[in-house]
C-alpha cells in the first residue's frame, strides 16, 4: 500500500517552522480531553504533562514535572490520571486542575498503561509483574485484579461492548493481545499476532482497535472487531510509537513518537470528499480519487509542493523540500518586506526590493545600502547618522575637519605637490565633479572661499 497520509506531524517540523516550542521530552501516552478541547501527553523525560491545541501546533503545560517520569494516563468523570515514576496515580480536576487523587500502589516497580471503566474504576497495568491493578476512584483504594499475563503487558483499553479489558504487549512475535473479563478478572488470550513489540492500544467507537509497535521503527496496525488476522496497516513511519488515544468526537487518532519528540494525529474523516479518508489521502484537502502521484513521494500531484522531487526532505524544516528551496538553510515562507525574496536570502529584507539591486556587490542591495556607491559590507557609520563613512563627507573638506577653509586648500597642495596624505575619500577634494583631483581644484577652491566663486560640487566616483 502507498504510505498514508498524516493529517498533522508535530513538532518540530511544523512546530519549528511556526515559531512554536516543542515541550515535548519521550511523549508516552496521550488523551483527548472533550471538555477543555484539548490533548494531554505524559512525558516519560521530564515527568510533565503537555497540553496541545486542536491546531496540533499550541502546547503549553498542563501541569509541570509530577516526578522522575510520567506514563499511562486516561480521562475519566472529567478527571485526568496518569502513573508517576511507576508506583503513583496522580489524578487532576480538568476545570479546576486541582489534585485530587494520589496515592501509592505498593510493591509495584513499573506501572504504565490506563484505562477506566464505565463504573468509577480505573486500571493500571504492572509491566515488571504482569498484573493488573484495579482502583476504587471514590474511595481511593486498590486491589490486584489480574495476574498471569506474563513479561511485559504494557497498555490497557476497556472495551465497554464487551465489558472486558484488551491488554497489549511488548513481547516479540508471536504476540498476543489478551481479553480481560471485568466480571472475575480472568484472562483469555484474544488473538495472536505476528507482530510484537506493542506499546499501545486503543480503540474507535466502530469497534475498531489500533495498535501501535516499535516493529520497522514504528508502525500502528488496525484490527476489526473480530480481530481477524492479518491486521491492517494504517501507518509505518512513526518513531517508536507509545500509548494512543481515539478522539471519537473529531474522529482523529493521536500517537505519540517516544523518540520522535512528536504526536501525530491520523484524521478518519474524508475532509475533501473523494472517497477516501485523510489518514489514507495522499492530498486530504483537495479532491483526487485516482491518488496520482507521478514522483512517488505520497503527496499526490494536485497537492505536491515540489513537482518531480521528493517532498518528504526538507533540511531547514520551513516546509519547502530540499529541490525546490529557494533560500536553503532559512525558512522560504519568512519575507519580512514581501518582496518575493525569502528574509535569510534577502540583501534588504525590511525594504522591498525584488530585483535585489547591490551596484557595489557589498552584500547589502542599494535600497537599504548606507553608501551604495562603495563597496562597504559592514556598513559602517561612524557618527551615526545613516550614511556610510565612506559617503559621509563634505565636499571640499578634503582635511576632514568638518568645514571648508584655507586648511583644504593646502592640504590639495601638500598631496599634489609635496607627497602630503591623501583626501579620504579622494573624491572630496574634486570639488569640479571632472574626477580627477588636480591644480583645477585649487583654483576651484581659492574662488570659492575668496572670489565668491561657485559653490563645490562633488560626485561619487565609484
Amino acid at each position: 500500500m502507498s504510505k498514508p497520509t498524516l493529517l498533522v506531524v508535530l513538532i518540530l517540523l511544523i512546530a519549528g517552522s511556526l515559531g512554536a516550542q516543542n515541550l515535548l521530552d519521550l511523549p508516552e501516552s496521550a488523551s483527548f480531553d472533550a471538555l477543555n478541547n484539548r490533548y494531554l501527553v505524559s512525558n516519560a523525560g521530564d515527568g510533565a504533562i503537555i497540553q496541545i491545541e486542536t491546531d496540533f501546533v499550541t502546547q503549553s503545560y498542563y501541569q509541570p514535572s509530577l516526578g522522575e517520569y510520567a506514563l499511562g494516563n486516561v480521562i475519566s468523570d472529567d478527571v485526568f490520571y496518569t502513573s508517576v515514576e511507576g508506583k503513583y496515580i496522580k489524578g487532576f480536576d480538568l476545570t479546576t486542575n486541582q489534585l485530587v487523587m494520589d496515592i501509592i500502589i505498593m510493591g509495584a516497580g513499573n506501572l504504565d498503561g490506563m484505562t477506566a471503566d464505565n463504573s468509577g474504576n480505573l486500571y493500571v497495568v504492572e509491566t515488571n509483574r504482569g498484573m493488573i491493578f484495579k482502583i476504587d476512584v471514590a474511595a481511593q483504594t486498590y486491589s490486584t485484579f489480574a495476574t498471569g499475563l506474563g513479561v511485559s503487558p504494557q497498555d490497557l483499553f476497556f472495551d465497554e461492548v464487551n465489558n472486558r479489558i484488551l491488554v497489549c504487549k511488548y513481547t516479540t512475535s508471536p504476540s498476543p493481545i489478551y481479553a480481560v473479563s471485568i466480571a472475575d478478572g480472568s484472562v483469555s488470550t484474544l488473538v495472536v499476532t505476528t507482530i510484537g513489540r506493542f506499546d499501545g492500544i486503543t480503540q474507535d467507537d466502530d469497534g475498531n482497535t489500533y495498535l501501535v509497535t516499535h516493529v520497522g521503527g514504528g508502525r500502528i496496525y488496525k484490527y476489526g472487531p473480530t480481530f481477524t488476522n492479518p491486521p491492517e496497516l494504517i501507518a509505518d513511519y512513526q518513531i517508536e510509537p507509545a500509548g494512543p488515544d481515539f478522539n471519537v468526537r473529531d474522529k482523529i487518532l493521536a500517537v505519540p513518537n517516544f523518540s520522535g519528540a512528536r504526536v501525530d494525529f491520523l484524521s478518519f474523516n474524508d475532509v475533501d470528499e473523494d472517497g477516501i479518508l485523510d489518514y489514507q489521502d495522499n492530498c486530504p484537502n483537495i479532491s483526487n480519487s485516482g491518488q496520482e502521484d507521478s514522483d512517488g513521494d505520497s503527496n499526490g500531484d494536485v497537492c505536491d509542493l515540489c513537482p518531480g522531487f521528493d517532498d518528504n526532505f526538507d533540511d531547514d524544516d520551513d516546509t519547502v523540500p530540499n529541490d525546490c528551496d529557494a533560500c536553503p538553510g532559512f525558512d522560504d515562507l519568512a519575507d519580512t518586506d514581501k518582496d518575493g525574496t525569502a528574509d535569510g536570502c534577502d540583501n534588504c529584507p525590511d525594504d522591498s526590493n525584488s530585483e535585489q539591486t547591490d551596484d557595489d556587490t557589498g552584500g547589502v542591495g542599494d535600497v537599504c545600502d548606507n553608501c551604495p556607491e562603495h563597496f562597504n559590507p559592514d556598513q559602517e557609520d561612524a557618527n551615526g547618522n545613516d550614511v556610510g563613512d565612506l559617503c559621509d563627507y563634505i565636499c571640499g573638506d578634503s582635511d576632514g575637519d568638518g568645514t571648508v577653509n584655507i586648511l583644504d586648500i593646502v592640504f590639495v597642495i601638500g598631496y599634489k605637490y609635496k607627497s602630503g596624505p591623501a583626501p579620504d575619500p579622494l573624491e572630496s577634494a574634486d570639488v569640479n565633479s571632472d574626477f580627477l583631483v588636480n591644480i583645477l581644484d585649487i583654483v576651484f577652491l581659492i574662488n570659492f572661499k575668496y572670489k565668491s566663486g561657485p559653490d563645490p560640487e562633488c560626485v561619487v566616483w565609484g
